[in-house]
């Protein structure tokens, strides 16, 4: 989830809302990365979900299934939104989780040359 989510911000990294709206590669790009970020959000296991209460996991899904199944109903202004709203606030929310399961991890003893 936070690769993709990181891959959004780069993708939109220095655009506007205007610039991002006709550049269909771009586009194409960011879609692809919600598709794949929520796909990542549904195999999140339930235990796993209760620790992020402010993460509204059946809208990341529901992004992803509109992008993958109802291609129609996106809109360049909608992908921008959220690649500028909610995607921040996922990476501030991924970050600090991954770092402090960095933390947790036992080293692991070097291998012996």
């Amino acid at each position: 989830m936070l690769l993709a989510a990181r891959s959004i911000q780069d993708f939109t990294s220095g655009q506007t809302q205007e610039s991002f709206a006709v550049d269909r590669l771009r586009i194409r790009a960011i879609e692809r990365e919600f598709e794949i970020l929520g796909e990542a959000a549904r195999n999140v296991d339930e235990m796993t979900r209760e620790q992020f209460p402010g993460l509204d996991f059946r809208a990341i899904v529901g992004m992803r299934n509109i992008v993958s199944h109802d291609y129609r109903r996106v809109k360049a202004e909608i992908l921008w939104e959220s690649s500028q709203h909610h995607v921040p606030k996922l990476i501030s929310v991924l970050e600090p989780y991954l770092e402090s399961l960095r933390e947790q991890e036992p080293l692991q003893p070097e291998a012996d040359s």
